[in-house]
């Protein structure tokens, strides 16, 4: 009966220790070019820092050893809720048969040679890996973005067409831009949607400063990432500055770093109001909302989940990596869909030679394209309309800045408020 007793015990440890999963060493750029011990249960997480919302990653460089095998990886952000903020990237290790390997990885862009820095690590696998494992990403329900890819909503019944394009309309869109190295891609969603407007509305192509809202806003947001700042193109500022609104990319150009704001600055464009597709930053729009708010206002600015596999996209309609994004941490410009292949098309701001020029055809509710989307209401400047194209030059748009900013300011920074201006805004759509 004892004897009983104790080979049900050691069965219910051993069913514990199972069910637990293998063991999880955890190591950090510190540790290359030291020796990592791979056990036939334990997982290697080599743990560097990242932001993928400049593009950078890390990736394997040249032919990773035989004796071992990445799992995958995943990105965890030092500050959940800020778009291009930096963190973590998690890569997942383990052995795949006995012997000694290295891994070298890079950290660069996948359309780029360059490398930002570079590590070497070196594996012991004491054997091939013998347990269960998913990414904690991989556990995380795909239940919303299955069904937003599986269920595509006709534009047809909201009497749209099939497909649209703000960058074939309305004259086209300004040049693709490029962040570089720098978390503010928020910035440049802030300031893309306004630029489409003017080219639409004044006939002008301008290029905005992203590095005025980089170094001049109040909520310490900067290359570590922030959230929309449309308010500062409306009625908002900083201590020093004599007026809001958007000044040119000549009057504060990029560097794609935090500086000091050294106010004032002269505003060339304000916004009257801007608001939220779905009322708020807490609910992600449905396929029919996006669709009515770029026809009927312009390019929309959006959050959505950036991973390697989104890094690495060359062309087509993209449909997600193999294990899924679900945490928004990038922002990004939506322009357009085609219902023809349930997509958006989306705006980056890696510069033209990623993706197709710059841009995205990516799946709806794909890395939950289309959160905390937001429009901005432009009516466009009187002045501004005999003005010849240019590229930010501030003499051909001098008649328009004085126009651009003379606009009314008084309305409120919310979706009931803007409402009164959507007359105005339908415009631009053709």
């Amino acid at each position: 009966m004892k004897r009983i007793g104790w080979t049900l015990l050691f069965f219910l440890l051993c069913s514990s220790m199972a069910a637990a999963g293998p063991l999880e060493r955890f190591y950090s750029d510190n540790d290359a070019d030291k020796l990592i011990d791979l056990d036939e249960d334990s997982v290697a997480v080599i743990e560097l820092p990242s932001n993928p919302s400049t593009g950078h990653g890390w990736r394997v460089k040249g032919v990773l050893g035989k004796n071992v095998e990445i799992l995958g990886s995943e990105f965890e952000s030092s500050q959940p809720g800020l778009l291009g903020a930096p963190g973590k990237e998690k890569i997942y290790v383990v052995g795949m048969a006995k012997g000694r390997s290295e891994a070298n990885f890079e950290y660069r862009r996948s359309h780029e040679r360059s490398a930002l820095r570079s590590l070497r690590f070196n594996f012991n696998a004491r054997g091939k890996f013998r347990q269960n494992f998913k990414l904690p990403s991989q556990q995380l329900s795909a239940t919303a973005d299955t069904q937003a890819a599986t269920q595509p909503q006709l534009s047809a019944t909201l009497g749209l067409p099939t497909s649209f394009n703000w960058c074939t309309q309305n004259g086209g869109c300004p040049p693709v831009r490029d962040q570089g190295q720098c978390g503010g891609c928020w910035a440049f969603a802030t300031q893309g949607p306004l630029e489409c407007l003017i080219k639409a509305k004044d006939k002008v192509t301008v290029d905005l400063s992203e590095q005025y809202l980089l170094s001049c806003n109040a909520e310490d947001w900067g290359c570590d990432g922030g959230f929309w700042a449309h308010d500062y193109n409306m009625t908002k500022k900083v201590s020093g500055e004599q007026q809001a609104g958007a000044p040119l990319e000549s009057t504060m150009p990029y560097k794609a770093q935090d500086t000091s704001c050294n106010p004032p600055h002269a505003k060339a464009y304000k916004i009257t109001s801007w608001g939220y597709v779905c009322g708020n930053d807490q609910c992600t729009p449905t396929t029919d909302q996006l669709k009515q708010a770029i026809f009927d206002r312009g390019p929309l600015s959006v959050a959505v989940c950036v991973d390697s596999a989104f890094q690495n996209y060359t062309g087509g309609v993209f449909t997600g990596g193999f294990w899924g994004c679900y945490t928004v941490n990038h922002g990004v410009l939506l322009v357009g869909w085609d219902d023809n292949n349930s997509c958006w098309i989306m705006r980056n701001s890696w510069g033209s030679a990623w993706g197709e020029s710059g841009y995205m055809r990516i799946r709806y509710g794909v890395g939950k394209i289309g959160s905390t989307a937001a429009y901005v209401v432009y009516p466009g400047s009187s002045t501004s309309s005999s003005s010849s194209s240019s590229s930010s030059s501030s003499s051909s748009s001098s008649s328009s800045s004085s126009g651009g900013c003379n606009t009314s300011s008084s309305s409120s920074s919310s979706s009931s408020s803007s409402s009164s201006s959507s007359s105005s805004s339908n415009g631009g759509c053709y």
